[in-house]
């Protein structure tokens, strides 16, 4: 009972009607990428693309074209998938605002992580000639690209100064990870908190969401104790 199936049909999600019968189906273990008839023809044609006739001469190519897996296949994705590589900018929803919360010197960080990404590709370009195919804009976004999408939303930068100027424009909390205690002492200060607090809130009451940026998950938690007590 209830371990068989009788029929299975494609569903319309737009009519909710199931019209088309299908024979078969293949599950798939959850994974960043499925090897099958497609995708290995669709690395095949465009591994060839670079590295023409030598592409019988790699291992990396035949291991691929035989359907098999090993480390370090993620970095091929993009010959993969047939169709471009999504980033979080893709599933972010397009009816509600969203306000980003980027951590200190966030720009800086990128600027850094950037570096890193090119310095490894640049590297293993140099040990196998096999990486040459693969260029690192093709897997991950760059600085420029997050820049423009960011540009798209309602940003709050949370940086650190040591000297607060009277024009500064800036909302310092102090962020070690974010501790505010000693900064509310300040009136002033406080009034901004108050303030950057309220922001939230009203944001959060209209409907809209908040999105925390950090390279430190203690700092996203320190931040959110904060805003429940306060």
């Amino acid at each position: 009972m209830g371990d068989y199936i009788e029929t299975i049909k494609e569903m319309d999600p737009l009519t909710q009607r199931s019209n088309l019968l299908v024979e078969d189906i293949n599950i798939y273990p959850s994974n960043e990428y499925i090897l099958n008839d497609k995708s290995i023809e669709h690395f095949r044609r465009k591994f060839r693309s670079v590295h023409g006739s030598k592409s019988l001469n790699s291992p990396l190519y035949e291991k691929i074209t035989s359907g098999i897996k090993f480390n370090g296949i993620e970095h091929f994705l993009p010959l993969i998938h047939t169709n471009n590589l999504s980033s979080i900018f893709n599933f972010l929803p397009k009816n509600i605002d969203l306000v980003f919360l980027l951590t200190k010197n966030f720009l800086s960080l990128l600027s850094q992580r950037e570096e890193e990404i090119k310095n490894f590709s640049d590297e293993r370009k140099l040990n196998n000639v096999d990486y040459k195919v693969i260029n690192s804009e093709d897997l991950y976004l760059t600085k420029a690209e997050i820049e423009h999408n960011l540009k798209l939303f309602k940003t709050i930068d949370l940086n650190e100064f040591h000297i607060l100027e009277n024009n500064q424009v800036n909302l310092n909390i102090n962020s070690k990870p974010l501790i505010v205690d000693n900064f509310l002492q300040h009136i002033e200060q406080n009034n901004k908190i108050n303030h950057f607090i309220k922001f939230c809130v009203d944001e959060i009451n209209n409907n809209k969401k908040i999105i925390l940026v950090t390279e430190e998950k203690s700092k996203i938690k320190s931040l959110i104790n904060f805003l429940n007590k306060s």
